[in-house]
């Protein structure tokens, strides 16, 4: 791994790998079509790959050189990056709010909701993220907005359900055979 960064031109100022990696969350996962409509051209990135600056997470999504992605950083390149109408929510919601008090508190599964029926990126799928990712199509409310909120966690911003919301989406997994 790298162990100093020193990337600052002759002049001084620094380069565009030092404001990208500057800029870049701990945790977050870049795609490459944000990246590319930001002026990192497919080309650049590559390069970057193979000067070690940042790792490939699977076709499309990078993290940085010296960062393990985190689940939080994965959800914000889907929802912020590629604009997939997602968001946390059910029970995952409510333990990250703080209303797991009489539910189990360890946090294994992310439960993620969408009112459409969408494909998730291979990379997103099929990386290890430490817990459980549970992909849920809710048609409950009129809009895909209601009663979601953005949060920082890690200081990654996300949307997830507000706690009216996250209590409704779990409950509409339970079976009329629940105690």
């Amino acid at each position: 791994t790298r162990t100093k960064l020193n990337l600052k031109r002759s002049t001084g100022k620094p380069n565009r790998l030092t404001k990208l990696l500057a800029k870049w969350p701990p945790g977050a996962v870049y795609t490459s079509s944000w990246l590319k409509e930001r002026g990192y051209s497919p080309d650049l990135i590559n390069g970057y790959k193979k000067s070690g600056w940042v790792t490939s997470l699977g076709r499309g999504a990078y993290v940085r050189f010296d960062e393990d992605p985190t689940w939080e950083g994965g959800v914000y390149a889907l929802q912020d990056q590629l604009e997939l109408p997602i968001h946390v929510g059910g029970l995952t919601a409510l333990l990250l709010q703080g209303y797991g008090h009489y539910i189990s508190p360890k946090l294994n599964k992310c439960h993620l909701y969408s009112s459409q029926k969408l494909k998730l990126p291979k990379w997103f799928r099929s990386y290890d993220w430490k817990m459980k990712m549970v992909f849920h199509i809710s048609t409950m409310f009129d809009t895909a907005n209601t009663g979601i909120k953005v949060t920082n966690r890690n200081n990654i911003p996300i949307r997830m359900a507000g706690p009216e919301r996250a209590i409704l989406e779990m409950l509409s997994h339970v079976d009329s055979d629940a105690s």
